[in-house]
């Protein structure tokens, strides 16, 4: 997954980097930010730098590791997050600890905070003299909000008002405490930028956007041209109500006598609703349910497809699953919401809809099935936006040039 040295265009120093994340490739059920964090890592240390990550142990029976140049320290610790400061044996105070162990040996220059996974760190950086970066991948107002507005039944309601204190205290007290006792803050999508400006008042200045990336070579550098005879629709990423999978399913219903095969990777708890709807809808027999797969083994379904759909009724962040799909060069139908409309360029790599409905989503995704040539032309403009845009080498040395400047600044 690291990405190729020949990408970076500026100068690269050499820096000894602490990362801290809350959950790694090597945890069970890892997904999209723990990939990304490796991809990040690896192309640093593929840049020349020194890269530790630490995270907590959880079900992992080592406490150390190394991989492809990254080295892992996976910390034995209580994960929670209430009176943390007050538990010895919390993340934030063992992670810490963890970390000026190996600071007090070989200082660290800079330590990257995925979240608010380095708090520990944070709330001490003037006492080890060390500069922290943190990365801002959403607000979980934001998530709350999703989950109210999606709530159907009593038992989510009752979730809701228990996890109503959590919430809170995440939104009034560590959202603000890692991102206002930051050295810099890095957005993943301007979206995720004005959000943590309206709910924290952090100085515009101080946060930068890096559009997470993928490595390139993992996709064909060329537009693969879809020959198949049906017209194949794939969704990846969590099978959840509010990510639009009803409004997929009944919008195809009203297209059951085209050629048309649905395909939906992923696990979660609408999947047996969702079975049910494509029996009721008439379609069980065009549609397949993959469950969870690796990446490698999504992008090879991701060429067999000829349209990917997200109409997501979540308020999303930045989803990787539409940068997946553009290196493959495949069009997109998804939602206007959030971060999205950054990956997903209207009547160029594919079509937005304004609000997530089965009468907006069905016309465009019609649209799409009955005209090949423009499934080309999208497909194609998507392959060339994902490479000049969303690269991991773009990426990392876009983290390299915000370390820089961080690490020459007198404050």
């Amino acid at each position: 997954m690291t990405p190729n040295l020949a990408e970076f265009s500026v100068q690269l120093i050499y820096m000894r980097i602490a990362v801290f994340i809350k959950s790694t490739t090597f945890h069970v059920g890892f997904g999209g930010l723990e990939t990304q964090n490796l991809v990040l890592c690896e192309g640093l240390v593929k840049a020349g730098n020194d890269v530790t990550i630490f995270s907590p142990q959880k079900e992992l029976k080592i406490e150390n590791s190394n991989l492809n140049g990254v080295k892992y320290v996976f910390v034995n610790c209580v994960n929670r997050t209430l009176f943390s400061s007050l538990n010895s044996e919390s993340w934030l105070n063992k992670s810490y600890k963890s970390f000026l162990e190996l600071h007090k040996v070989q200082p660290f220059d800079i330590v990257l905070s995925q979240s608010s996974a380095g708090i520990g760190v944070i709330k001490r950086k003037k006492d080890v003299g060390v500069k922290v970066v943190s990365v801002s991948h959403g607000s979980i107002l934001s998530e709350f909000k999703t989950r109210i507005s999606d709530a159907s039944s009593v038992s989510d309601w009752v979730n809701i008002i228990k996890d109503l204190v959590f919430v809170l205290t995440i939104f009034f007290g560590r959202q603000r405490d890692f991102i206002l006792n930051s050295n810099r803050v890095i957005a993943v999508s301007e979206f995720v930028k004005k959000v943590i400006i309206d709910e924290t008042y952090v100085p515009k200045e101080w946060v930068e956007v890096i559009y997470n990336g993928i490595n390139p070579l993992l996709f064909s550098s060329e537009y693969v041209k879809r020959e198949n005879d049906f017209v194949n629709i794939l969704y990846v990423g969590r099978v959840i109500k509010s990510k639009g999978i009803d409004i997929i399913l009944e919008s195809l219903s009203k297209m059951k006598n085209m050629d048309f095969f649905l395909n939906i990777v992923g696990e979660g708890n609408f999947t047996k609703n969702a079975k049910k709807l494509a029996s009721k809808f008439g379609i069980s027999q065009k549609v397949k349910f993959h469950g969870r797969l690796g990446l490698q083994e999504i992008i090879k379904l991701l060429y067999k497809n000829d349209i990917f759909v997200m109409p997501t009724r979540r308020v999303e962040g930045f989803p990787m699953t539409l940068v997946e799909a553009m290196f493959s060069g495949i069009p997109i139908i998804a939602t206007k919401i959030g971060g999205v409309p950054e990956a997903v360029f209207d009547g160029e790599t594919g079509f937005l809809i304004d609000n997530p409905n089965v009468s907006d989503f069905t016309a465009k995704l019609n649209t799409l099935i009955n005209d090949k040539g423009q499934r080309e032309v999208f497909g194609r403009n998507a392959l060339n936006k994902a490479q000049n845009i969303f690269s991991a080498g773009k990426m990392v040395e876009k983290y390299v040039s915000v370390f820089k400047e961080v690490l020459n600044e007198n404050s």
